[in-house]
């Protein structure tokens, strides 16, 4: 995608900042299965097990970022409650430190 559609998709979401105070997110530290929140930042810790984080429906402008902390073999699924991830029902994070956000525009999630 070049830079200038991604500027035109990105203004289509109508995302609000709020009094200047930029995008807040809210670190979660799991080691289990988790259903994220808008605004949740999940460090996902798959040491023990794989583990699922399940993204809330979408809502316009919601965003969940998803990090895996853990090296082990173990993945991270991240699914959603309803709609898709970029059309697939799911996606799956299977390396340290890689972290995925996601952005909705009331129908689906989308990968940013």
């Amino acid at each position: 995608m070049n830079l200038a559609k991604f500027l035109i998709w990105w203004e289509s979401l109508d995302i609000e900042i709020g009094d200047g105070g930029g995008l807040r997110y809210e670190p979660v530290s799991v080691s289990f299965d988790y259903t994220a929140s808008d605004g949740d930042l999940v460090l996902a810790d798959a040491s023990a097990d794989p583990i699922t984080i399940t993204l809330p429906n979408p809502t316009k402008g919601a965003t969940v970022i998803v990090k895996k902390t853990d090296s082990s073999a173990n993945t991270v699924t991240v699914n959603t409650a309803a709609g898709s991830i970029d059309g697939k029902a799911s996606i799956t994070i299977d390396t340290q430190y890689q972290t995925v956000t996601f952005i909705s525009d009331d129908l689906i999630w989308y990968i940013v």
